[in-house]
């Protein structure tokens, strides 16, 4: 059976990347669980029109790497 969870905090890995979370499950426990251990359900959610968000975070895009990586194709070892 699966249960259902909030993040609660997102964690990275040594590469920056976000490989697990932190989940608050319906007994009020807080386990650590991989990303691919996640299926995301859709929520309906009814906002009141009277509320406002104070201050919102400007969204970043990511810059563009200037010295990007370029990989050479491999040679074949029986040539």
């Amino acid at each position: 059976m699966w249960s259902i969870g909030v993040v609660k905090e997102l964690i990275p890995s040594r590469d920056g990347l976000i490989r697990s979370v932190m989940l608050k499950v319906p007994n009020g426990n807080i386990i650590n669980r991989a990303i691919q251990c996640l299926r995301p359900i859709e929520l309906r959610e009814t906002l009141d029109e009277d509320i406002e968000i104070e201050n919102p975070e400007p969204i970043q895009e990511p810059e563009e790497d200037p010295n990007p990586l370029i990989l050479e194709p491999e040679l074949d070892p029986t040539v």
